[in-house]
């Protein structure tokens, strides 16, 4: 299957970005797996954003999100029409990115399966008891 991801991967650091890029590396063991990540995900000023090494991997990285440009969202959108995969994971983990993952669900239409892997239902600290 030609599968597309959608989420960070190093040089993003942090645990999502870590889970993300060892998910496409065994989806990649079967599969022809591509990966749009961020260049940025937020404004600097909230979170500064330290890049790591990237690890090797078996899948194509295309970096091209900016977390508030909807114009990047579109340019995935359309890179995703372009490549026509057979499916598009989502990861999501903050409501922060809805407006993102929205657009380019929505623009991408239903021919294309769509799934997600959602981390964090509910936001840290918050009481669900």
């Amino acid at each position: 299957m030609k599968v597309m991801v959608i989420g960070p991967v190093p040089p993003i650091r942090g645990g999502i970005a870590d889970t993300n890029h060892e998910l496409c590396n065994l989806l990649a063991q079967e599969n022809e797996v591509t990966v749009i990540s961020f260049k940025w995900i937020y404004p600097s000023f909230f979170f500064p954003q330290t890049q790591v090494a990237v690890p090797k991997h078996a899948y194509k990285t295309h970096i091209m999100l900016e977390g508030l440009n909807p114009f990047s969202w579109m340019r995935a959108a359309d890179f995703i029409l372009r490549e026509n995969p057979d499916s598009v994971l989502f990861h999501w983990w903050t409501t922060y990115l809805l407006p993102c993952y929205f657009l380019i669900a929505w623009r991408i239409g239903s021919r294309i399966k769509k799934g997600a892997l959602v981390h964090n239902v509910f936001p840290h600290g918050v009481d669900t008891g």
